[in-house]
């Protein structure tokens, strides 16, 4: 069996640094200042707002909607997003405005410019608190923090003492969600069989892959996470937890192949050994994994116990085991709860367009492809907006998707801020048939489906489409469908053995008044240009259905033959009769 982790360094730090809009708009902003587009100096200080004019901007209890960097730091505590060295608003930290203003894209032209939003900067040293209080400690830092001698366990005072330009962050459940999701999206793209291991790690057994070929699978999944905010390294090994050390060890993929070789410079500290351990083992002077693992193993255990057992198969490298499969999304769906309030469209634009990164990624891997999209927003009032959009042609391509939301949301007015966002996306399946060379499809099918919409607004919902017969015996009964976006060739019409007269049918069918025999026959039939006794009249055929619905039908069918001449059906639908159509 061979083995391949992908693995997440400072994994609750990334996954909220990726999910942050102010820190994403504040990176699309310095982008767009670094490329701006000839002849636009004016738009660089506009915004799209999201909220409709005079709308109540405050939350319920009064206060204004805060932005990340606008937290009040409430009995000492250090707030979210906001820089130690001043408090919000001072010099030497931007107001939240200015990091809220990238320049709108005038066009879907410009949407690559807009869409791919940048890492967070990366010369910044950010950390994760354990809450919002005087107690909170740190629970991750990134590189630049480390560097500066934060550590987690530390104090926030003690870590800005360190360091003072740091950036404290406060950790999100849903943000690790959706990192996680994507990480395994990700790997399921190497292999489909994939363990969720732990919080920005996963397993995938790669033994079925050709051995030169499995690095450059993981390198790939690797430069998909990058590409989607996340930065991961990747070990390839015989066992998962050797495969896990190895991708700790690097800084892209590695290949274990001499696993002794390999563990015998690593530090005590990898396998995770207890406080206790630790001491015990620096007395005897093994700081290292191979120095531990040259000691018996009997000794091991007569010394340290069970615990000791455990270490001492940790610093090997574990064993081969089977994984705990994880299940691919039946439901392709995402939802982020902000812990602020959010006024403009970047910032759900942000959210959304990770949302479709994810989403459209698993799609792929599942071989599936997006036929509608459902849009939730909720807002500060706590009333939800849903929009669904369904997409005249299924793709999974994400510039069309992320287009199509950006459309809708460039024009859209709330009353109040949005405080959540949710996009849930109803697979279909692709279409792999090629047309015909007699075929008809459409050149346009997103511009024929905003054609569409148009005339959906001037003659209402429910007007338009395409008829087609219902599944019921009920005659003339059709419904409305969308209209095809692929017109089949016209096949050659089945010959049918000829099994009685023809009957021309009248659209619509005129009334008639019958008069009907003791025995209930017709026996004299006026209307419709008609008016002769009966000569021969057979029936009546009888057809019924819905009667447990308040729409039941009945239809009781006559073929006649009037003394005048001529054969005919007439029809008595409730109480009153129709002149069906005339036999040739």
């Amino acid at each position: 069996m061979i083995y391949a982790v992908l693995h997440v360094s400072d994994f609750s730090l990334q996954a909220v640094l990726r999910a942050d809009p102010n820190l994403g708009i504040g990176a699309a902003a310095e982008l767009a200042e670094r490329q701006p587009l000839a002849g636009d100096p004016a738009d660089a200080g506009q915004r799209p707002a999201l909220l409709s004019e005079g709308a109540d901007t405050r939350t319920p209890g009064g206060r204004s909607p805060r932005s990340a960097l606008e937290t009040r730091v409430e009995s000492g505590a250090v707030p979210p997003h906001s820089k130690t060295e001043a408090p919000p608003g001072s010099a030497g930290v931007p107001p939240a405005s200015d990091l809220l203003r990238p320049r709108r894209p005038r066009s879907q032209e410009e949407l690559p410019l807009f869409a791919p939003i940048p890492p967070p900067p990366s010369d910044t040293p950010f950390a994760v608190l354990s809450g919002d209080t005087k107690k909170a400690v740190v629970l991750q830092a990134n590189a630049l923090a480390r560097a500066a001698g934060v550590t987690p366990g530390m104090s926030a005072p003690q870590a800005q003492a360190r360091c003072a330009t740091i950036v404290f962050c406060q950790p999100s459940s849903s943000a690790d969600r959706e990192a996680q999701q994507l990480l395994l999206a990700c790997a399921l793209d190497v292999a489909p069989s994939v363990e969720d291991t732990a919080p920005g790690i996963c397993t995938i057994d790669v033994t079925g892959l050709p051995a030169e070929e499995r690095s450059r699978h993981v390198a790939h999944a690797l430069c998909q996470l990058r590409e989607h905010g996340l930065t991961a390294t990747g070990g390839i090994a015989a066992t998962p937890l050797l495969a896990l050390y190895a991708a700790r060890d690097t800084t892209s993929v590695r290949t274990v192949e001499n696993a002794p070789a390999f563990l015998h410079r690593l530090p005590l500290a990898v396998a995770e050994p207890s406080g206790e351990q630790t001491s015990i083992l620096a007395g005897w002077g093994i700081t290292t994994l191979g120095q531990f693992t040259a000691l018996p193993k009997p000794d091991v255990v007569r010394r340290l116990g069970t615990e000791g057992f455990a270490l001492w198969e940790r610093a090997r490298g574990g064993e081969p085991r089977p994984l705990r499969p994880y299940a691919p999304a039946q439901r392709f769906a995402a939802s982020m709860e902000f812990e602020y309030e959010i006024e403009t469209t970047e910032g759900v634009l942000f959210i959304l367009r990770r949302f479709i990164d994810r989403l459209a990624l698993e799609l792929r891997t599942a071989g599936l492809v997006a036929g509608e999209l459902v849009l939730g927003l909720g807002l500060a009032d706590e009333t939800t907006h849903e929009r669904g959009f369904r997409l005249p042609e299924p793709t999974a391509r994400e510039d069309i998707l992320f287009r199509t939301l950006f459309t809708y949301l460039e024009s859209l007015r709330t009353g109040s801020a949005v405080v959540g966002v949710s996009l849930r996306v109803l697979p279909a399946r692709p279409l792999v048939r090629q047309p015909g060379l007699f075929e008809t499809g459409l050149l346009d099918p997103h511009g024929f489906s905003e054609t569409l919409a148009r005339v959906t607004a001037v003659v209402g919902s429910g007007q338009l489409g395409t008829p087609e017969l219902e599944d019921t015996y009920r005659p003339d009964a059709v419904k409305l469908v969308p209209p095809l976006p692929l017109v089949p060739a016209m096949d050659q019409p089945p010959t049918w053995p000829s099994t009685g007269l023809p009957l021309r049918r009248c659209r619509p069918p005129p009334a008639l008044h019958v008069e009907l025999t003791r025995s209930g026959q017709p026996a004299f039939v006026s209307g419709a240009q008609l008016h002769s006794p009966v000569a021969a009249a057979r029936g009546p055929w009888r057809t019924s259905g819905d009667w447990w619905k308040p729409e039941s039908w009945s239809r009781d069918e006559w073929d006649i033959e009037l003394a005048a001449g001529g054969l005919y059906r007439i029809a008595k639908i409730g109480e009153e009769w129709y002149l069906d159509g005339e036999y040739e």
